[in-house]
């Protein structure tokens, strides 16, 4: 119950600060892709390359390069990807934290698949298929200059992440603020 209150406290004070945070930052464009002409590259990173752009912050390319390595650890399967174009440049940033010796997201000691999203519509969902994610507020989402935002999405939103670290988070932590069920091994 303590929790609780103490979650519900911290949204009320971050609805009422957060929309300072984005009046200067809701105007930034995505950069175009270029096309990938002779690599396909690893299709864990490229899925996560569709989630941010250049102008993620390296602590929030990091956050998501953890979450492409921990989905690698989690299923021999390869992930879809929409397209396979890719921007070189985001894709070595990505790649880069992505081969670090850094730790991988686990429940109960053993990796685990977490999906993710661009943009939330202020929260995400509990779901059964995904029974140690938790529902999360993502008030900032709210805020993004993204015209898409999933309603009902279970998992880490991407924008969230880059919020949280451009606000002085880093990595490993805002990873345990929308997965709080699991550690970081």
């Amino acid at each position: 119950m303590k929790d609780k209150i103490i979650m519900a406290c911290l949204f009320f004070v971050l609805m009422a600060v957060l929309p300072l945070g984005f009046i200067t930052n809701n105007t930034r464009s995505s950069p175009k892709k270029q096309p990938d002409t002779d690599r396909r590259g690893n299709t864990f990173i490229l899925q996560a390359e569709q989630f941010c752009d250049n102008s993620f912050c390296d602590e929030a390319v990091r956050a998501l390069a953890i979450i492409a390595r921990t989905n690698s650890n989690s299923s021999k399967k390869q992930p879809s990807v929409e397209n396979d174009n890719s921007n070189e440049e985001l894709y070595k940033r990505l790649e880069k934290y992505y081969n670090e010796q850094s730790p991988v997201l686990c429940n109960k000691g053993k990796p685990v698949e977490i999906p993710v999203c661009k943009c939330t519509d202020g929260s995400t969902a509990a779901s059964k298929a995904f029974d140690y994610l938790s529902p999360i507020a993502s008030p900032w989402d709210l805020f993004s200059g993204e015209s898409e935002k999933s309603h009902g999405f279970a998992g880490v939103s991407a924008s969230g992440i880059e919020y949280l670290c451009k606000n002085g988070m880093k990595a490993e932590e805002a990873l345990k603020w929308f997965l709080p069920k699991l550690e970081l091994i």
